[in-house]
């Protein structure tokens, strides 16, 4: 990574959250009562909570709970056949270490061969919101970070899918959008409010999607100027810093389901991922920032 690229991961992790792999989430669709979900997991006291046995198939709701006066990032994890949690946190800690330094698909490479980025997002402090996985049987790792994951190190929770129990169907949403390599294609005009969006990878790399809303008279070009360093280092962000919304990291062929809330306004979608195959440019430079706008 060259030091512009340097500058601009600086400067976003002072502004907004930056995180590498998944996460599943829910719910919460406009509209919609929050229903106790099937697997509930609970950030409190620099510790994360979770039932240690789910019986049942298929897409299931995945509650994550923030009792924190902070905001929270969570993620969710499907861990491969024969690695041990041990080695899970172990590499998930070095992706993250990594991802602050100027190559990181090395550690991309190895989190990947032995674990599958299924979602995840950014929960306000003292709140929860729930995202629709698509489980199958093995073992999952749910991981929470304070102020994202570049801000403080992971804390985890794991738990067994088994056999039995229902076998959950897709939610049925309006919303969807496709991450591909290296591409969104956001509606061109969405919605106002917090509805729930069906999210997937169809790419050969993972993606994020970052979401900035723009200040009044502030444009694409100016964000990406901000983003790349192109601006002097005093210059405000060109986008409102009180949102947070995100979907977080998804392996390729991921489906998740998720509420994202957006405000009225001009938004920008950006993926910060590193291409796998030229580690110097990230999918954003690729053609990953798309603009959209929400009334």
């Amino acid at each position: 990574m060259n030091d512009r690229q340097t500058d601009h991961n600086a400067r976003r992790a002072l502004t907004a959250r930056f995180a590498w792999l998944p996460l599943l989430t829910v719910a919460l669709a406009s509209g919609l009562t929050h229903a106790a979900a099937d697997v509930r997991t609970e950030y409190a006291d620099g510790s994360l909570r979770g039932p240690q046995v789910y019986a049942g198939e298929g897409f299931h709701s995945v509650g994550l709970i923030n009792e924190s006066a902070d905001a929270v990032t969570f993620n969710v994890y499907r861990v491969h056949e024969g690695v041990g949690l041990a080695a899970f946190e172990q590499t998930d800690r070095a992706l993250q270490a990594a991802l602050q330094t100027s190559d990181s698909v090395p550690a991309m490479r190895t989190f990947m061969q032995q674990a599958d980025a299924l979602g995840g997002t950014v929960v306000k402090a003292h709140d929860e919101t729930d995202m629709f996985v698509d489980l199958e049987e093995g073992t999952y790792v749910v991981s929470a970070s304070v102020g994202g994951n570049d801000a403080s190190k992971p804390v985890y929770t794991s738990f067994m899918v088994t056999e039995g129990g229902d076998q959950g169907a897709a939610p049925e949403v309006t919303n969807a959008v496709h991450l591909s390599d290296f591409a969104f294609d956001f509606p061109a005009t969405v919605a106002a409010g917090e509805n729930l969006w069906e999210v997937s990878n169809t790419g050969e790399q993972p993606h994020i999607a970052a979401f900035f809303k723009l200040l009044p008279g502030k444009t694409t070009a100016d964000l990406e100027a901000f983003l790349n360093g192109a601006t002097d280092e005093n210059t405000p962000p060109p986008f409102d810093t009180s949102t947070d919304v995100s979907v977080e990291a998804l392996t390729p062929g991921a489906t998740v389901y998720l509420p994202l809330d957006f405000s009225a306004g001009t938004w920008v979608a950006v993926c910060f991922v590193p291409d796998m195959n030229n580690p110097a440019t990230a999918h954003y430079m690729e053609g990953m920032l798309e603009e959209f706008v929400v009334n």
